[in-house]
């Protein structure tokens, strides 16, 4: 299940390359339709984990002098200012 959440959400993996990662590092033969039950899971498991630790996560960004924002620094080289 973390195999198959890291690969859809973090590594932004198509279910298809999942099977195929699956069976070719793994041995497991998965459809694509149990790898979105995964995912269903993995989503569950994790939002779960959030709300369990939203006071300690409160207090690390308090302690840590407020609210992380989202800053999208990325520039294509040739669009950059000289």
């Amino acid at each position: 299940m973390t195999f198959v959440g890291l690969a859809r959400f973090i590594h932004f993996r198509q279910r298809e390359d999942i099977v195929r990662d699956l069976e070719r590092e793994h041995g497991l033969s998965l459809s694509t339709g149990e790898v979105s039950h995964l995912c269903r899971r993995f989503l569950g498991y994790l939002g779960a984990l959030h709300e369990a630790r939203a006071p300690e996560l409160k207090r690390a960004l308090a302690n840590d002098g407020g609210w992380p924002l989202h800053i999208d620094a990325t520039v294509e080289a040739h669009s950059r200012s000289r």
